[in-house]
């Protein structure tokens, strides 16, 4: 803004009339000739006007009257100088006063450095007096080193009107190091002749970090506006914003533009607006020349401004306002300065009031640390504590103290409760070891934070830092004495270990870690290296008191308590509450009960190899008894392990003299230097035959020199060599050794000694042989095995691709072969195996194979096949071949075949396909009655998939419930009375339907679920037979009992508790068996049958007849009953053969004092032939169905009637 007038001073018209004189001489007359006489007169050219005057060029009147006009014009002209001047001097006081009231140092310096001006603030900073300015030059207030920037900014400055240069090193009067920035501005008056410069300085020295925030401080100070490092503005009276610096817009957060448009007032804060108007009206009337106050803007974002403001007024000539200039500074941090100021002033007040007691209290403190220092004991350190403490608390004569440890607690002596109390933790060695309670018994004057000072606080907490750093003395003290003592142990133990042997040296060990720790119980165990099982060791002499554990040397690992928990994480294990651990299993049996216990692992090469451990410690174990206890480990370890080094050397003589294995030793040019006995049994050499000589005295003969080479190759290059080789006897027998060769020491890399250790491997090829032939035949009939069988397949079919014929698979087993097996026992059954073998041999080709897959189950492989007739023909002789009578060990015995047939390529062509469905057509062949052979079909793989299928689903059928009873009743045919029930199994399957009991009984026996099914059998039925019985019918029940619940399962076991469950008399409960369990192992279910006919259980025979009947386990078992099997009942009347049978069974059954009941009645013929044959009872469609249990109460109810 420029408010100076331009003013045309003497010598600017000089020049413009000189100009205008040479245009008129050229241009007018006489008129203009007497108007530049006049023009020279009046500036002062007399002479030349008189001369005008006398050639008549002008009038002397008119020219006094023209001096007149021009003297009027000049003082027209002083008074605007006079005006120009003023606003000059204002402009100029303007900038003293804004030079003079900046807050940093400035000073006005010419070209070359020389000072001119300075403000108050240079003054002070610089020592520079204002009467010898002149005398000052600026360069020596700059640090050499940037006397060379100081240089090129004047320089910029003196090109570019201002510069900045930043960090430059000043020297202050005071010698203190002083970075600032320098700002430097063209003044433009005499910018040309006689350049001056305005430089500020703004101090950087503790302010490096907040460069970037002062930055656009520093383009303020470029000028002489905008160089400001405060916000300035110049405003109007309207309160406008005439004017305003860069550093205003950032405290406000306008942009320039926007902020030009708003008054002060706007900006102003409500509460604030008061005091600022009354101010600013006061200025405005010229009250007072300016005004200072703290204010608050707002900024454009809402926040508040804490500013202090400086506002003068600057007036025209005419006394006029011309604007208002305001200074504006950002207060906040001064302000909060001055509140810290004030809460500190009040914090020294406070401490000044309680100095005396802190000295108090500090001579109680060091008191009691003189006391944790030198007490001797916990007694003595307490009863000065009880002393001192009050000595260091307000009240001292109304504090209570109580100091409480793990396992003790001290108290003041007079017993009082705690009004209110201050409470600190005991800390030792980093861990909580008790607390210190001090307080007051009455009621006090709270004069700071509730009823204590902070400073008894604070006494009361380095109270209990000096108690804790007193146990950590005490303790310390122990632990020298423990270390001390435990050094001496070890030292002990160390010198006398290679005296003892293991197990001394273990107890020795165990009893001084046992001392050292203060436990009563201590072991040692060994972890075995399957990592997974124990060798219970070594206990201590005090834990074999109360121990009598045995020594186990395969203890499971997953059996072991949490003693054995530092195996388990592979490090040392604390329980200081045994009892309370939580999963801590059992100890081996007979120990002693564990209290606390600690335990460390020993491990060597990534492995527990032992476990130490402690016990029953009166108090705690520490991290202190855990170092002790790990050092015993360890170097109880390493003695061991040096102990069984020496022995092990002292042993490695034993061996080479005693070993079964030659050993001879050569030199470096391998001659023999030694042998051992064995060597000498081997070859036949005695020890002064072979020293001396070489090893070729051995050689056989029977490897080419390229063995040799290549053997010695290996043990110049790898240090050894081990392999097959033929050597010969003194006698001259070759023979196989099994041969190592090792090279022994080393000078400059050579070998000093060959060490060469053999055996005879004669034996050994023999078994060896004998290995490879049972890999890939049954050992039992010496036939292929399945290994063998298979690549005799891949052969096989090989040979039938190129020649375009097929290859038979044969599946075959022996009926009924377990029966004989477990009736005749096993070496019957192997001798019955190996002469069906050879039978099975003897009727294919020798290019044909026979194969035992285990069990009765034999394969067959038929190559080169043709036609598949003649399979048949191969399967036709075999059938028959097996059904010839067997006479074995003066038994004969009579047993068929079944054989399931598949033919590659029309079945499938894999190995295991094939194998698989010749299992199938085995599978269809046993259902067809056995002793036949089947082809394989598509629908017999069907039937096994449903079979797998039922098989699956059987085991989820009783969780799923599908599994129910239904009872059929049996009747007395004198009577026709409902006497009895048999409970008969269903399964009604949610998908599949009702499946009957003849498909999924086998399945069940097959897979062992008939185990959980007769289980449940058993105990629904008698529970259903006890609601009868209760009901006041008199039934007996009939449950089934497979052969399976005999060997399996506890069968007598099951009876007892099913009955004492149910509460049935055992009198109506009746267990049918077949005749293939009597005859399967006699003398177990003979025992298993007695017992329980002893208790009042029936038994009664199922399906007699069809099995292999007996009358000597009639005799033998002494049942109750015989079941004629339906298979007889279908056909009488009218089968002359079956009415025989039947009439027979009677006959037995009545001649042997035994009831006898017909299952399968279906007629009234049927019925009234059992009654005249004098059959005792019958079960049948005729009269009753199977059905559920409630249908049969209704059946019973009717029968009441």
């Amino acid at each position: 803004m420029d408010r100076q007038k331009k003013i045309q001073t003497p010598s600017t018209l000089d020049s413009q009339l000189e100009a205008d004189i040479q245009l008129d001489l050229q241009e007018h007359d006489e008129a203009f000739i007497k108007q530049v006489a006049l023009q020279a007169l009046r500036r002062g050219d007399f002479d030349f006007a008189l001369k005008a005057v006398q050639r008549g060029e002008a009038s002397i009147p008119e020219m006094v009257e023209d001096l007149k006009i021009y003297q009027a014009e000049l003082e027209v002209q002083n008074e605007e100088l006079r005006q120009s001047q003023l606003i000059t001097e204002t402009a100029v006081r303007r900038f003293s006063n804004l030079f003079a009231s900046l807050p940093i140092p400035a000073l006005m310096i010419d070209e070359l450095g020389v000072v001119y001006e300075c403000n108050e603030m240079a003054s002070q900073r610089f020592k520079l007096d204002h009467k010898q300015l002149r005398s000052q030059y600026f360069p020596r207030m700059v640090k050499k080193q940037d006397h060379g920037r100081l240089r090129k900014l004047i320089n910029a400055a003196k090109e570019q009107g201002q510069a900045t240069i930043s960090s430059v090193a000043l020297e202050p009067a005071d010698k203190s190091i002083f970075i600032a920035d320098l700002h430097i501005a063209l003044l433009p008056e005499q910018a040309e002749t006689d350049p001056r410069f305005v430089i500020t300085i703004v101090d950087q020295t503790e302010g490096i970090a907040q460069r970037s925030a002062l930055e656009s401080s520093r383009q303020h100070f470029m000028a002489y506006f905008d160089a400001a490092p405060v916000g300035m503005a110049a405003t109007s009276v309207d309160k406008g914003w005439i004017e305003v610096n860069q550093k205003l817009c950032e405290m406000l957060g306008y942009a320039e533009g926007v902020l030009l448009r708003k008054t002060w007032l706007e900006l102003t804060h409500p509460d604030d607006v008061s005091a600022d108007v009354d101010c600013f009206n006061q200025l405005v009337s010229r009250e007072i020349d300016s005004y200072n106050m703290d204010k608050r803007f707002i900024r454009k974002d809402g926040s508040i401004l804490e500013a202090h403001i400086a506002v003068s007024c600057l007036r025209k000539l005419n006394g006029s306002i011309d604007y208002f200039v305001a200074i504006v500074e950002d207060v906040a941090a001064r302000k909060q300065a001055q509140r810290t100021i004030e809460e500190r002033d009040a914090d020294l007040k406070r401490q000044a009031l309680q100095l005396r007691e802190r000295v108090k209290e500090l001579q109680a403190i060091y008191a009691i640390s003189r006391a944790s220092q030198h007490s001797p004991d916990l007694e003595t350190f307490a009863a000065e504590l009880m002393r001192l403490i009050p000595t260091g608390m307000l009240y001292l004569d109304d504090v209570v103290v109580s100091l409480t440890m793990q396992d003790k607690t001290i108290q003041s002596p007079v017993e009082q409760k705690y009004l209110s109390a201050l409470r600190s933790e005991i800390v030792v060695e980093g861990a909580v070891f008790g607390e210190l309670v001090v307080g007051y018994a009455n009621a006090h004057d709270a004069i700071d934070i509730g009823p204590f000072y902070s400073e008894e606080q604070a006494f009361v907490s380095g109270v209990a830092d000096l108690i804790g750093r007193f146990f950590s003395r005490i303790r310390n003290e122990a632990d020298r004495m423990l270390t001390i003592k435990r050094n001496s142990a070890l030292l002990a133990l160390t010198t006398e270990a290679p005296a003892m042997d293991e197990k001394v040296l273990l107890q020795r060990a165990l009893e001084q870690a046992e001392s050292l720790t203060n436990s009563h119980i201590a072991y040692v165990h060994f972890v075995n290296e399957d990592q997974e099982t124990i060798s219970l060791g070594v206990w201590s002499a005090n834990t074999q008191i109360s121990c009598v554990a045995a020594h186990d040397n395969h203890y499971p690992i997953s059996k072991a308590g949490i003693w054995a928990d530092s195996f388990r994480q592979r490090k040392p294990v604390i329980h200081n509450d045994y009892d309370a651990q939580p999963y801590k299993n059992g100890l081996p049996e007979g120990h002693t009960q564990l209290l606390r216990h600690m335990s460390v692992p020993v491990i060597e090469g990534n492995k527990v190899v032992m476990i130490v451990g402690v016990g029953n410690k009166a108090d705690a174990y520490n991290e202190g008894d855990l170092t002790v206890l790990e050092m015993f480990a360890n170097n109880t370890w390493a003695l061991l392990a040096r102990n069984r080094t020496q022995k092990k050397l002292i042993l490695d003589a034993e061996v080479f003299r005693y070993s079964r294995e030659a050993v001879m030793v050569t030199d470096a040019n391998l001659n023999i230097i030694s042998v051992n006995p064995a060597f000498t049994l081997i070859t036949g050499y005695s020890s002064d035959e072979a020293v001396g000589q070489t090893p070729r005295l051995l050689k056989s003969g029977k490897h080419e020199v390229s063995f040799y080479q290549k053997m010695w190759a290996d043990i110049l290059n790898d240090g050894h060599w081990q392999g097959e080789i033929w050597n010969r006897r003194k006698d001259g027998e070759v023979y196989p050794q099994w041969l190592g060769i090792s090279a022994v020491g080393s000078v400059k890399d050579e070998a000093t000694e060959y060490i060469a250790v053999f055996m005879d491997i004669t034996e050994h090829k023999k078994t060896e042989a004998r290995v490879d032939f049972l890999a890939h035949h049954d050992p039992l009939t010496e036939l292929p095995n399945r290994t063998l069988l298979r690549d005799r397949y891949e052969q096989s079919i090989a040979f039938a691709q190129r020649e375009d014929s097929m290859v038979a698979v044969l599946y075959l087993d022996l009926d009924h072969f377990k029966k004989i097996n477990d009736s005749l026992g096993h070496p019957m059954g192997d001798k019955l195996l190996i002469e069906s073998a050879v039978r099975i041999s003897s009727c294919v080709r020798d290019t044909d194979t026979v194969s035992r897959l285990g069990g009765d189950e034999f394969v067959v492989l038929l190559n080169d096949i043709k036609a598949s007739e003649s399979v048949a023909e191969i399967a036709k002789k075999i059938l028959e071949a097996i059904a010839m009578p067997f006479l074995i060990d003066n038994k004969v015995l009579n047993i068929s075949c079944s054989i399931g047939v598949c033919i590659f390529p029309n079945d499938g062509k894999d190995f295991d396909q094939l194998l698989k469905q010749a299992d199938i057509s085995l599978y269809q062949a046993k259902t067809n009655g056995r002793n036949v052979y089947h082809f394989f079909t598509d629908a017999m793989n069907r039937t096994v998939a449903r079979r797998l299928n039922l098989e699956s689903e059987l085991r989820k059928a009783l969780s799923r419930k599908q599994i129910y009873l239904e009872y059929q009743p049996q009747f007395d045919l004198k009577t026709g009375l409902i006497i009895g029930a048999e409970a008969l199994l269903r399964w009604h399957h949610h998908e599949l339907g009702v499946i009957p009991p003849s498909e999924f009984i086998t399945v069940a026996e097959e897979n062992g679920s008939i185990i959980e099914l007769g289980h449940y059998v058993m105990l629904q039925a008698c529970h259903q037979a006890k609601k009868w019985v209760d009901s006041g019918h008199d039934l007996r029940i009939a449950v089934n009992v497979s052969y399976a619940q005999f060997v399996r399962n506890n069968l007598y076991q099951l009876v007892l508790d099913t009955l004492r469950d149910t509460a049935l008399p055992p009198g109506n409960l009746e267990l049918e068996l077949t005749e293939s369990i009597l005859v399967a192992d006699s003398t177990m279910v003979l025992t298993v049958v007695q017992a329980l006919k002893d208790i009042g259980v029936l038994f009664s025979i199922d399906d007699f007849g069809t099995g292999y009947s007996s009358l000597s386990y009639l005799k033998r078992f002494a049942v109750g009953k015989l079941k004629i099997d339906q298979s007889f009942v279908r056909d009488v009347p009218g089968d002359s053969e079956d009415e025989v049978i039947v009439s027979a069974i009677i006959s037995l059954a009545h001649s042997l004092q035994l009831e006898c009941i017909a299952e399968g009645v279906e007629t009234i013929e049927q019925a009234e032939f059992l009654r005249k044959m004098g059959c005792d009872q019958i079960q049948g469609y005729l009269l009753g169905r199977p059905m559920s249990p409630e249908k049969l109460d209704e059946l019973l109810d009717k029968q009441a009637l």
